[in-house]
Protein backbone atom coordinates (compact mmCIF):
# COMPACT_ATOMS: atom_id res chain seq x y z
CA UNK A 1 0.00 0.00 0.00
CA UNK A 2 3.19 2.45 0.82
CA UNK A 3 4.40 1.97 -2.37
CA UNK A 4 1.18 2.56 -4.40
CA UNK A 5 1.28 5.66 -2.08
CA UNK A 6 4.39 6.72 -2.98
CA UNK A 7 4.12 6.19 -6.64
CA UNK A 8 1.09 8.50 -6.47
CA UNK A 9 2.75 11.39 -5.35
CA UNK A 10 6.02 10.66 -7.86
CA UNK A 11 3.19 10.95 -10.78
CA UNK A 12 2.29 14.33 -8.97
CA UNK A 13 5.56 15.90 -8.79
CA UNK A 14 6.15 15.37 -12.22
CA UNK A 15 3.15 16.78 -12.98
CA UNK A 16 3.84 19.71 -10.53
CA UNK A 17 7.11 19.93 -12.19
CA UNK A 18 6.35 20.88 -15.81
CA UNK A 19 3.49 22.79 -14.17
CA UNK A 20 6.50 24.87 -12.04
CA UNK A 21 8.25 25.31 -15.36
CA UNK A 22 5.71 26.97 -17.35
CA UNK A 23 4.70 28.84 -14.16
CA UNK A 24 1.39 27.23 -13.84
CA UNK A 25 1.85 25.89 -9.81
CA UNK A 26 2.29 28.27 -6.95
CA UNK A 27 5.42 28.30 -4.64
CA UNK A 28 3.71 26.69 -2.18
CA UNK A 29 2.68 23.52 -3.98
CA UNK A 30 5.81 23.79 -5.86
CA UNK A 31 7.94 23.96 -2.11
CA UNK A 32 5.32 20.80 -0.63
CA UNK A 33 7.06 18.83 -3.79
CA UNK A 34 10.62 19.97 -3.01
CA UNK A 35 9.57 18.47 0.80
CA UNK A 36 8.07 15.56 -0.29
CA UNK A 37 10.83 14.51 -2.90
CA UNK A 38 13.80 15.48 -0.19
CA UNK A 39 12.47 13.87 2.69
CA UNK A 40 12.13 10.47 0.85
CA UNK A 41 16.09 10.90 -0.58
CA UNK A 42 16.61 10.54 3.01
CA UNK A 43 14.62 8.32 4.04
CA UNK A 44 16.22 5.47 1.49
CA UNK A 45 19.26 7.48 1.05
CA UNK A 46 20.63 3.75 0.36
CA UNK A 47 19.48 3.67 -3.43
CA UNK A 48 20.43 5.44 -5.86
CA UNK A 49 17.43 6.41 -6.83
CA UNK A 50 17.09 8.62 -3.87
CA UNK A 51 19.80 10.80 -5.22
CA UNK A 52 18.16 11.47 -8.35
CA UNK A 53 15.00 12.42 -6.55
CA UNK A 54 17.56 14.51 -4.29
CA UNK A 55 18.53 16.07 -7.67
CA UNK A 56 15.01 16.19 -8.63
CA UNK A 57 14.11 18.37 -5.05
CA UNK A 58 17.15 20.54 -5.94
CA UNK A 59 16.19 21.57 -9.21
CA UNK A 60 12.37 22.50 -8.29
CA UNK A 61 14.19 24.52 -6.30
CA UNK A 62 16.45 26.57 -8.80
CA UNK A 63 13.26 26.68 -11.19
CA UNK A 64 11.57 28.69 -8.30
CA UNK A 65 14.17 30.97 -8.35
CA UNK A 66 14.69 31.50 -11.76
CA UNK A 67 16.36 29.07 -13.52
CA UNK A 68 14.76 27.00 -16.62
CA UNK A 69 16.82 24.61 -18.53
CA UNK A 70 13.91 23.18 -20.49
CA UNK A 71 15.75 19.59 -20.89
CA UNK A 72 16.48 18.66 -17.59
CA UNK A 73 12.30 19.48 -16.81
CA UNK A 74 11.28 16.68 -18.89
CA UNK A 75 14.52 14.43 -17.80
CA UNK A 76 13.21 14.46 -14.45
CA UNK A 77 9.58 14.43 -15.06
CA UNK A 78 9.70 11.14 -17.18
CA UNK A 79 12.52 9.95 -14.94
CA UNK A 80 9.69 10.31 -11.89
CA UNK A 81 7.08 9.02 -14.03
CA UNK A 82 8.78 5.81 -15.02
CA UNK A 83 9.47 5.32 -11.51
CA UNK A 84 5.96 5.12 -10.47
CA UNK A 85 5.37 3.14 -13.69
CA UNK A 86 7.69 0.47 -12.13
CA UNK A 87 6.34 0.79 -8.42
CA UNK A 88 2.34 0.14 -9.59
CA UNK A 89 4.11 -3.30 -11.25
CA UNK A 90 5.56 -4.63 -8.18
Amino acid sequence: MILYTLAILDILSAIILVLVHYRLAGNTIALLTVLYLAVKAVMFMKDIASFIDLAAAIYITLLLIGLNPMFLTFIFAIYLLQKAAISFLF
